[in-house]
């Protein structure tokens, strides 16, 4: 999709955007005077018309003198969000495109001026909105919609070139979470662990950073083998991919910095197998994999002043004669040993050797993982946060202001010993369920943090929003949600 910005009269599109606020139960759509159409009798009576709805998303079309006006309600605006915006774009798109329109034009940076968001905020907002909810998830149909869809959006503003930095970085980020999420609906017929280092390298070779791979022979030979035990039960061999973004210029202050992401790309719970209702959505347990992988493209884009080194270890977990079984205990590359109680809390095994690989390996400033680890975490924090975890309350705090930042919620839920008591073993050092503490979130947190030592580190457990029913300016299917959080913290670092 392209993004531009120009002035009002300017406008080269056939089809505009207006929004409509409300306050007071008088309305308002200040782009209309920008375009010239503030003296559309028609336009005018939808706006004075109480029986004509113009709640939070709402949309109604009137003709304009040249161009097709697509109103899309607002509510009041300074109750609006990054959420808000977002949604009441898609859903303007999405009223354009039922229309036939290919390309648009929007004054949705004028009409919500009065909002609490700034101006590069917003535009954020509006172009995450715009992109995201324009995806569809019909790659695997026989029969191709027809048309083009939305090609392009021409945002119009007083002070464009004010403007084109927040709207060229947001499309940037905003790709990638689209990237992200075909990547995390590729189905597990197709999207199998090699599939996935495939995807990595063709990254790679485009945006021009270093991607290596390790298979199942050098994993096993290393001594991965809390994540290769996980694995055994399939015929689709593990990977442990490696992505290294350097900056252009790399001084005694350059830092690296570790993103990390869980690649079940099947979850199947193993000899702890699942429940059947439901199981369909585990090709989405490699949805934090998919994210660094998705996330590195972006990075290399944006080109932030620290390397980034982003690691995935992808396996499938299989139920076979071959799987591991309840009951197994494994050593881990830092030589923790793990009695694994339930083979369907797999990818704290598998994080747990990738987290001690990167922090030997990298000696990073900072380790940020996320993964869908727990199904308790929609339980803790709702279908609308992420789950940041760290017991440096520091780090995680400037986490969620970054999350705060990119219009991706995250939460801060507790860490500390009573989690690592919680995780000890009876016949191994710990154990990957617990059987004392409740809080599975915090467990899960705790079980991945104890393999990044000293390191400074904290977990984003996604599995909260990682795919929906239809949210905000999202429809079904994964959302990408985590992707944002890491890329803003990356630019954030000092």
């Amino acid at each position: 999709m392209k993004i531009t910005c120009v002035a009002p009269e300017k406008m080269s599109n056939h089809c505009v955007v207006v929004g409509v606020t409300e306050v007071d139960k008088k309305r308002a759509a200040p782009g209309l005077k920008a375009i010239g159409e503030d003296k559309n009798e028609i336009a005018k009576l939808y706006l004075s018309q109480d029986q004509v709805s113009m709640g939070l998303g709402s949309t109604h079309e009137t003709p304009g003198k040249e161009a097709l006006i697509i109103f899309v309600g607002l509510g009041d605006p300074k109750h609006l969000t990054q959420e808000k915006l977002g949604t009441a774009m898609a859903r303007g798109l999405a009223a354009a495109k039922a229309s036939a329109a290919h390309e648009v034009s929007t004054t949705l940076l004028l009409d919500a001026a009065d909002c609490p968001l700034d101006e590069a905020t917003m535009a954020q907002a509006l172009v995450h909105g715009g992109v995201c909810g324009n995806l569809s998830f019909t790659q695997w149909k026989s029969k191709q919609p027809e048309g083009k869809g939305i090609t392009g959006i021409q945002f119009l503003h007083a002070k464009p070139a004010s403007l084109r930095k927040a709207l060229k970085n947001a499309h940037i980020v905003a790709e990638a979470v689209n990237d992200a999420r075909l990547l995390a609906n590729t189905p597990a017929n197709v999207a199998t662990p090699k599939w996935m280092a495939s995807e990595a390298r063709k990254r790679g070779r485009k945006h021009g950073y270093k991607v290596s791979v390790k298979g199942r022979a050098q994993l096993r030979k290393e001594g991965f083998n809390a994540l290769c035990g996980v694995a055994q039960g399939s015929a689709n061999e593990e990977q442990l991919i490696t992505m290294t973004y350097e900056p252009e210029k790399v001084t005694k202050n350059t830092k690296t910095l570790v993103l990390v992401g869980k690649g079940v790309t099947f979850d199947s719970g193993g000899i702890s197998l699942k429940p059947g209702n439901g199981m369909w959505d585990m090709k989405y347990d490699k949805c934090g994999a998919c994210n660094v992988i998705a996330a590195m493209p972006a990075i290399a884009q944006l080109k932030p002043k620290h390397r980034v080194i982003a690691v995935t270890p992808c396996v499938e977990n299989m139920p076979s004669s071959t799987a591991q079984r309840p009951g197994d205990i494994v050593t881990a590359k830092d030589g923790t040993t793990i009695e694994v109680l339930n083979t369907d809390a797999e990818g704290r095994l598998i994080l747990s050797d990738a987290i001690t690989y990167a922090r030997e390996t990298f000696k990073p400033d900072w380790i940020i993982e996320q993964s869908t680890l727990t199904g308790a975490c929609e339980i803790a924090v709702g279908k609308t946060y992420v789950a940041a975890m760290s017991k440096d309350d520091n780090f995680v705090k400037g986490i969620i202001e970054s999350a705060a930042k990119a219009g991706d919620k995250a939460w801060q839920l507790p860490q500390g010993e009573e989690f690592d008591e919680g995780n000890k073993g009876t016949y191994a050092d710990i154990q990957n369920i617990s059987l004392k503490v409740r809080a599975g979130t915090s467990i899960g947190g705790a079980f991945v943090g104890h393999f990044a030592k000293d390191t400074t580190f904290a977990h984003l457990d996604i599995a909260s929003k990682a795919w929906v029913d239809g949210q905000d300016y999202f429809g079904k299917g994964p959302t990408g949600a985590g992707l944002r959080i890491v890329v803003q913290r990356v630019l954030d670092e000092s």
